[in-house]
């Protein structure tokens, strides 16, 4: 019974509730990942041996409040979490090279193991970076540090299709750390993907298995650091990057891949020390959120990049994920934000009319009734004199 006490104790150690929406983990944080209500966040101190738990979480986020209830845990043994994705039934977990796929159980509070497999193959420094669920849940998107997209059928596919982006360079392929990849997203329809390596994107055709576009930094000594797909509706997209450079900030990026320009349709420079780490948005893609190396959250309108609001102080590392809530009626959108620090937030944000409107319109308003201002003021002199 004491032993059974004491374990009881440890677990809730590992969590410190300071405030309804403000939790401290006895561990970094590396992922959260939001659907629906449900928040699902990992992290730990891998397989050193250092003391520090390997641990995922899952909890209930109230949208009301954005108060966070735990529903359940899972120790994760030697393997930290290093990136998750989760739908209404599973929760894919990254860890090492291999994926650990869960159902959902919150009626029994608990992570039900449904089967681990290996999905990265580097020689050297093999390491899982990607996992996403395809908008149907009957795929699954993985990818890392050997540079290959792979496409598994869910639940049971031992065989997935696979794509090296490499493959499209026509000279000089990419080795090492530039041939990982360091972002992937399925589009609407689960039929293409959305590949990021350091130096270079790519547009994958799953069905036909050929690259249909790819495109660079809009930078010369500049990398792309993450990416994420803007879902406009069932059919039309949009795609965000953050390259990044030390000392001289981050260039996001808005791209059309359905046009044949290669250029972006919009580009803004945020400055050091604001270095994007990471990207969520709602489902509709008109709020944008951004972590930042500096610990900053930063929002923006996910339509014209225009940056809404920067909130410092609440972490002071990393910020390394970062997940948005849809937005409800008369309710605040909600962003949860997960650092290397342990803190996890659930920061309230309530988009206002001002902050909507077009920054070009604001200011094309301004200079008219400025205009009119001085029209009238001058009209005025001119019949005093008369």
């Amino acid at each position: 019974y004491r032993m059974a006490q004491k374990k009881i104790h440890e677990k809730k150690a590992l969590i410190e509730k300071l405030q309804d929406d403000h939790l401290h983990f006895a561990f970094p944080i590396f992922c959260v990942s939001l659907h629906n209500n449900i928040l699902v966040t990992g992290g730990g101190g891998g397989a050193s041996k250092s003391g520090v738990p390997n641990e995922l979480f899952l909890f209930e986020l109230h949208k009301q409040n954005g108060s966070l209830h735990q529903i359940a845990s899972k120790n994760m043994g030697s393997e930290a979490v290093y990136n998750l994705s989760v739908n209404k039934n599973n929760v894919a977990v990254g860890i090492g090279n291999h994926t650990q796929l869960f159902s959902i159980k919150t009626a029994k509070k608990l992570f039900s193991p449904l089967r681990k497999f290996q999905t990265d193959f580097a020689e050297e420094y093999s390491e899982q970076k990607v996992v996403q669920f395809e908008s149907q849940g009957k795929h699954l998107l993985t990818a890392g540090a050997d540079g290959i997209l792979r496409v598994w059928t869910l639940p049971s596919s031992p065989n997935p299709l696979t794509f090296d982006p490499s493959t499209s360079y026509p000279t000089n392929p990419p080795t090492g750390d530039h041939r990982a990849i360091v972002s992937a997203s399925f589009d609407p329809s689960g039929k293409q993907v959305v590949a990021l390596q350091p130096l270079r994107g790519t547009l994958w055709s799953v069905l036909k298995g050929n690259v249909l576009k790819t495109f660079v930094p809009t930078r010369p000594t500049f990398s792309f650091r993450t990416g994420l797909l803007l879902k406009r509706s069932s059919t039309s997209w949009d795609y965000v990057t953050a390259e990044v450079r030390i000392r001289e900030g981050t260039v996001l990026s808005l791209w059309n891949l359905h046009k044949d320009s290669t250029a972006p349709i919009k580009s803004v420079h945020l400055r050091s020390p604001l270095l994007v780490t990471c990207l969520s948005c709602c489902s509709a893609g008109k709020l944008l959120a951004a972590g930042s190396a500096d610990g900053s959250l930063i929002i923006l309108d996910g339509e014209t990049l225009t940056k809404l609001k920067v909130i410092s102080g609440r972490h002071n590392v990393a910020i390394t994920s970062v997940a948005v809530s849809d937005a409800s009626a008369n309710l605040p959108v909600r962003i949860v934000t997960g650092s290397l620090d342990g803190h996890l937030w659930v920061t309230p944000f309530q988009p206002s009319l001002f902050t909507n409107i077009n920054a070009t319109l604001i200011l094309s308003t301004f200079i008219l009734l400025l205009a009119l201002f001085i029209y009238f003021i001058l009209s005025s002199k001119r019949s005093s004199a008369f």
